[in-house]
């Protein structure tokens, strides 16, 4: 089971109807419907019953929806922390305390968990005592 799969199914349950999910979603049709039964040969169970006004979630139906929307929630929180997250690069020249700049950053970047620090002197390597992000 992947997430796509799960947004699908949830924009089906949405929308109530396969034609309306695939036009929201901007996908075919018959790719939705097949999204949908390969999500139901993978449970081994009926999610929704098709009938000529769209789609009714069944019981099991309703208790994946429950579970895809926490899934997705918390994909989609996670994916917002790790972009959201700051990265910045300090360079200094070999004869500058760099230990001293180093021990600043790593300051500065462990009080805040949205900033990534990097730092490096001269071609010697990282910076120690920087957390690698």
């Amino acid at each position: 089971m992947e997430s796509q799969e799960l947004r699908i199914f949830r924009e089906v349950a949405r929308a109530g109807s396969i034609s309306k999910a695939a036009g929201q979603l901007g996908y075919v049709q018959s790719n939705v419907t097949a999204r949908i039964k390969k999500l139901e040969e993978e449970l081994n169970a009926v999610l929704v019953i098709r009938h000529s006004k769209g789609v009714t979630l069944t019981a099991e139906g309703e208790r994946l929806l429950i579970a895809s929307e926490d899934i997705l929630d918390r994909i989609d929180r996670a994916a917002a922390q790790i972009r959201d997250r700051k990265t910045f690069r300090i360079g200094a020249a070999v004869d500058i305390q760099t230990a001293a700049v180093a021990d600043r950053i790593s300051g500065t970047a462990s009080g805040n968990e949205s900033l990534c620090g990097h730092g490096q002197s001269g071609s010697s390597g990282p910076i120690s005592g920087l957390q690698k992000g």
